[in-house]
Parts: structure tokens; C-alpha cells; sequence
């Protein structure tokens, strides 16, 4: 059995009729005769996504051992900021610089899964979506977290899973997106500020790609297609 979890990008087909959207890659799980649960919630971040696997998990322990890979797409980091009454974010931005301050947020995210690993000894693998994950070998510290798939992105545009300068988020215009943009521009200094807008720049030249990209992209020019999947889908097995 196949466990899925993360936001839209480990959800069905994007930019289609829901009649007709494909399951993507849980869908090409199912071809090679899988059966495949897929808790991923169009839009979540790394907080939920991590609490969505750890309940999973709590809430099925008759699953457990039937269960042979837990699979979950990372998130864009900022999007932890609608959470940040659940944990204390405050302490997070009174770090003394924007890497550090990203730091907190995107470990936050793998403490609690490789908890949730720990917990019910299961490895978990991180597949970088919609935002990179970090490198394999700075995932050593966590013994039941696994680097599966680093940049999906960088996969389909260049063949390569592996990135030498990581895109943590799309930075896609929303009102969480730019309240958090304008804290951060309010706290940091000149030089992180402008690390942080590197981050930004970062991002959007991502989207411009993507939209280079009709056969892995042009569903909606913000998601992975099955043919991306596929790619996926064959770089994982």
C-alpha cells in the first residue's frame, strides 16, 4: 500500500473537468496494482501536512503493516504562516537572519514527520512539489526521513531530482502571501532583505519557466501534469 500526503500537487489533475482528471501519480500507483491512499489537501502547508500524516496514521494502525511507502509532497514554507498561532512563530522571526528564520519554519516541518516515523517505524519520503526540499545529505540528522525526489520541477525541465540552489516557495499572490511578505520586509535588515527577495525572484522565475513547459505543465501552468507525474511516477520506482 501506497500513503500519499501534501498539498495540490499530490492531488488529481489540475485545469481539466473533474470528470475527466487523472489521479496523477497515485493513479499510476494504482497501474502497477498498488492500492494507494491519498490524503493530499489542495492548498495545505507543511504544518498541516505533517499533522494530516501523523492522524492518519494514529487514527488506521491496522494499516500499518500494510503500508510499504508513505510519499509527501512538500509545501511552499510561508504558507506555515496561517499557522502561526499553533506554534511559536514569533520566536522563529527574532532569528538574526532570513536563513535561519526559513530554517526554523521548513525544520518545524521535518521534526514532526520524522516523529510521526519514529512513532510507528516508517520511513517517510519527501518529494519536492510546488517547493524543494532540502538536500539528501542534510536530511542525515533524520533517521525516518528520506529524500526521495528533491526538485520534481528540476526532474521535468532538466532531468536531474537534484537542485544546487533549492526553490522554497512559488511565492504565488494571495493575502497570507503578501501579509507575510510585508512582515518580513518590516523585521529584516538590508542584507537578509535581500536574500529573502532573491527567494521571491526565485520563485516567479519558476512559474515563467513552468509555463515554458506546456506537456509537464500547461494544465493549469501551476501544477505538475500526469505526463510530469509519469516522469515522477518512474524516477520514484
Amino acid at each position: 500500500m501506497i500513503l500519499i500526503a501534501g498539498d495540490s500537487w499530490g492531488c488529481r489533475e489540475w485545469g481539466v473537468p473533474e470528470n475527466k482528471r487523472h489521479e496523477c501519480l497515485a493513479g499510476y500507483f494504482k497501474e502497477q496494482g498498488y492500492d494507494v491512499i491519498n490524503i493530499s489537501v489542495a492548498n495545505a502547508c507543511n504544518y498541516d501536512i505533517a499533522k494530516s500524516v501523523d492522524s492518519f496514521l494514529d487514527n488506521n494502525k491496522q494499516l500499518l503493516t500494510s503500508i510499504d511507502r508513505i510519499l509527501v509532497f512538500q509545501s511552499n514554507w510561508n504558507r506555515d504562516w496561517r499557522r502561526r498561532y499553533d506554534f511559536d512563530v514569533f520566536t522563529d522571526l527574532q532569528q538574526p537572519s532570513y536563513p535561519m528564520i526559513f530554517g526554523r519554519f521548513i525544520h518545524r516541518f521535518y521534526i514532526m514527520l520524522n516523529q510521526t516515523g519514529s512513532k510507528y517505524n516508517k520511513k517517510i519520503e519527501l518529494i519536492g512539489g510546488c517547493a524543494d526540499t532540502i538536500a539528501s545529505n542534510e536530511c542525515q540528522d533524520y533517521d525516518f526521513l528520506q529524500v526521495s525526489c528533491q526538485s520534481m520541477v528540476n526532474l521535468l525541465t532538466t532531468g536531474s531530482a537534484r537542485i544546487s540552489e533549492p526553490v522554497h516557495s512559488l511565492w504565488i499572490d494571495n493575502q497570507i502571501t503578501l501579509e507575510f511578505i510585508e512582515h518580513l520586509k518590516k523585521i529584516l535588515d538590508s542584507e537578509n532583505l535581500n536574500l529573502f527577495l532573491n527567494d521571491i525572484d526565485l520563485g516567479h522565475e519558476r512559474l515563467k519557466l513552468m509555463r515554458t513547459m506546456p506537456k509537464y505543465f500547461g494544465g493549469d501552468w501551476h501544477h505538475a501534469t500526469p505526463s510530469g507525474h509519469r516522469v515522477l511516477f518512474e524516477f520514484l520506482t
